[in-house]
C-alpha cells in the first residue's frame, strides 16, 4: 500500500513517510484484528440457567429455570446448557436433575442442549459410568460438557496411572455416544482448570489434547476458573491447543472475573483461533463474576459484526437483562457499575462522553435496548446533562431551562464547593432546591 502524507498542502520529506510507514503498521495489525472479529461467527453456548443459580443466595426453582430457556431460546441461543449432573451427593437429586426430566417429557428440540457430567473409571476389569453420565442417558440430553481437572486428577499420577486415566477418559467419550444414535452427541472437554494445567506442565497438557483429537469429540473447552491469568496468556494457551485440535475440532472458552482481564481475554482468545465461548448472559457467576456472553456480544455489536445482529435480538439484550436481574438473580450480588451491562453503565455525567451511532467504536445504548440517564456531578457536568436530569427530576411539568440559568447554577455548585459546602445535587429533593434558587435570584 502506497501511504502519501501532507501538511498544511506541502508534501512531508522522505524521513518522515519513512517512520510513518513504520507507524502506519501497528494500526494496519489492529484494524486485521478488528476485521477477523468482525467476520467471526462463534459458537457461543448459553449458561445462564445453571451460572445464575450458583451465584444467588436462595437457588432457583424449577419454575424459574423453565422461565430462563423461554427468554435465552427468545433472545436467539441456539446451544443451551441447562445444568450439571455432575454435583456432589449425586443420589440427593438437585432442582436440575427435575428441570432435565421436564425437560425430556416435552416436546423440546433436545440436538442443542448441553449437561455437565463427570468421566467414569475402571473398577477392576469393568468400566464405571459415573453417575452423571448415566443421568444424562436416562434424561435424554445428547450433549455433555465433560469436565476433567489435569491438576489434581491427572499430574499427580505416575505414567501406568495416567494411561488407565486416558483410557477412562476415552471410554467415557464412547460410552456416552454410543449411548445415543451415532453421532447424535457432542462430546466437549471441559478442562476445568485448563488455564493452571497449561501453566503448571504445558507438555502434559498437550499430550492429553494429542489423545482426545484422535477420538469423537466436539472440542475441547478451556477455563480461566478463578479469573486469575492475563489475556495474552490465554490466547497463547488457545494458539497451543489450536496446534493438536485441528478444526473442525472446537476449541471454547471460559474465563471468570479475578484480575479484570475477562473480556480482553475472551476476544484475545477470538483471535488466537478459539471458536466460541460458554457463559451466562448476566456477568453474575459461581464465582464474583464471568466473561458474560452479553459483554461479547455487545463488543461484536460495536464493531458491527453482522452474525450477530442476524442471530440474536440485541434491541431486547439489555430488557432481557433487567429483567433477569429483577426476577431470577440475587441482587447483592449485582454490579450496578459495570461496563456495558451494568445499569449505570450507559448514565451520563458529561455530555462528551456520549456515544453516536456514526462513530467507529461506538455503542450507543438503543443498539441493545437501552438508553441514557443523567447524573449531575457539581464537578464537571455540563449544562446538557443538568438540562436532561432537571427533565427528569420535574417529570412533564413545564419549566424554564435556559442556557444562562443552566449556567448560573453550574456557578452556584462551584461556589458552594469553594465554601466548604458539599451536597448530593443528583439528589432530586436537593436539585430542585438548586433550581428554585437560580431561578429566585432573577428578581432580587
Amino acid at each position: 500500500m502506497e501511504i502519501a502524507a501532507h501538511c498544511g498542502g506541502k508534501q512531508l520529506g522522505s524521513a518522515f513517510l519513512e517512520k510513518y510507514q513504520q507507524a502506519y503498521q501497528y494500526w494496519a495489525e489492529a484494524n486485521q484484528k478488528v476485521e477477523k472479529l468482525k467476520q467471526l461467527n462463534p459458537y457461543l453456548v448459553d449458561l445462564t440457567i445453571r451460572e445464575t443459580a450458583a451465584s444467588t443466595a436462595m437457588g432457583h426453582t424449577l419454575e424459574t429455570k423453565i422461565e430462563l430457556l423461554k427468554q435465552m431460546q427468545a433472545f436467539g441461543f441456539q446451544y443451551i446448557l441447562l445444568g450439571a449432573l455432575n454435583y456432589a451427593y449425586s443420589e440427593m437429586l438437585e432442582v436440575d436433575d427435575y428441570f432435565l426430566m421436564h425437560i425430556s417429557q416435552q416436546q423440546y428440540d433436545k440436538r442443542s442442549f448441553y449437561a455437565f457430567t463427570s468421566m467414569g473409571r475402571t473398577a477392576g476389569a469393568v468400566f464405571c459410568p459415573d453417575p452423571s453420565m448415566l443421568k444424562l442417558h436416562k434424561y435424554g440430553i445428547p450433549n455433555t460438557f465433560l469436565e476433567i481437572a489435569l491438576c489434581d486428577d491427572y499430574f499427580i499420577l505416575n505414567e501406568q496411572q495416567r494411561r488407565r486415566y486416558l483410557d477412562d477418559l476415552v471410554e467415557s467419550i464412547y460410552w456416552i455416544q454410543q449411548a445415543n444414535a451415532p453421532g447424535a452427541s457432542k462430546v466437549m472437554i471441559n478442562i476445568v482448570d485448563g488455564c493452571d494445567a497449561f501453566l503448571q506442565d504445558p507438555q502434559a497438557v498437550c499430550e492429553v489434547l494429542n489423545t482426545l483429537s484422535q477420538h469423537p469429540i466436539e472440542g475441547v473447552s478451556i477455563e480461566d476458573s478463578r479469573g486469575t491469568f492475563m489475556h495474552f496468556q490465554i490466547g497463547a494457551f488457545v494458539s497451543m491447543a489450536r496446534i493438536f485440535m485441528p478444526a473442525p475440532l472446537k476449541i471454547l472458552v471460559h474465563l471468570h472475573s479475578g484480575n479484570g482481564c475477562e473480556n480482553a481475554g475472551v476476544l484475545e482468545a477470538l483471535l488466537q483461533g478459539a471458536d466460541g465461548v460458554w457463559g451466562g448472559l448476566p456477568k453474575q457467576a459461581a464465582t464474583h463474576g464471568h466473561a458474560s456472553l452479553a459483554e461479547l456480544l455487545a463488543n461484536l455489536m460495536r464493531i458491527n459484526n453482522p452474525h450477530i445482529a442476524r442471530q440474536y435480538q440485541m434491541k431486547r439484550l439489555l430488557p432481557v437483562l433487567r429483567d433477569v436481574e429483577k426476577r431470577l438473580v440475587n441482587d447483592e450480588l449485582l454490579d450496578h457499575n459495570a461496563s456495558i451491562i451494568g445499569k449505570n453503565a450507559y448514565t451520563l455525567h458529561l455530555s462528551v462522553f456520549e456515544q453516536h451511532p456514526h462513530r467507529p467504536m461506538d455503542l450507543p445504548p438503543e443498539r441493545i435496548g437501552g438508553k441514557y440517564s443523567y447524573r449531575i456531578c457539581p464537578v464537571v457536568s455540563d449544562t446538557q446533562v443538568i438540562r436532561q436530569r432537571l427533565h427528569d427530576v420535574f417529570g412533564a411539568a413545564e419549566i424554564e431551562l435556559s442556557e444562562t440559568m443552566l449556567i448560573r447554577m453550574i456557578g452556584q455548585m462551584r461556589k458552594d464547593l469553594n465554601e466548604g459546602v458539599a451536597l448530593n445535587y443528583d439528589q432530586p429533593e436537593v436539585l430542585k432546591m438548586l433550581f428554585h434558587k437560580i431561578k429566585d435570584q432573577r428578581f432580587e
